[in-house]
């Protein structure tokens, strides 16, 4: 199965797919991928059995993915247990990682108010002095 992508912004909004015939699929090595232009994907494309197409336009993700489903007869992988640890570790890290941020721009936030204070302060001392 090979994926076609158009820049063309201005054009209609499909996902066309281009299905192998089912006896070149296991000697067709992976194509390169295309994001210019309205060409296929690799120089020398396999056999096309097929081709469907998939309207996005004003579609969101989710409604994209279960008709990209359907039409390549494609089934959702559930996570693993490993990658449902790493998932939650990572959102543990995004969680902390916001806690840091914020802390660190109060710090910053403080060092500012500081060094305004500081010149303020030297600022009235070279008045004084003058004065």
């Amino acid at each position: 199965m090979t994926i076609s992508r158009s820049a063309d912004q201005e054009g209609p909004a499909s996902l066309t797919v281009f299905f192998a015939a089912s006896s070149a699929t296991s000697a067709i090595p992976n194509p390169t991928q295309s994001t210019s232009g309205d060409k296929a994907p690799s120089k020398d494309p396999a056999p096309v059995e097929s081709t469907k197409s998939i309207n996005m336009k004003h579609k969101g993700e989710n409604e994209i993915l279960e008709e990209f489903l359907r039409l390549t007869q494609g089934k959702t992988v559930e996570p693993s247990e490993e990658e449902q640890l790493q998932m939650k570790e990572l959102k543990e890290l995004k969680t902390r990682s916001e806690g840091d941020r914020a802390r660190q721009a109060g710090v910053m936030a403080q060092k500012k108010r500081q060094a305004e204070i500081l010149a303020a302060a030297r600022q009235s001392v070279g008045e004084t002095a003058t004065a």
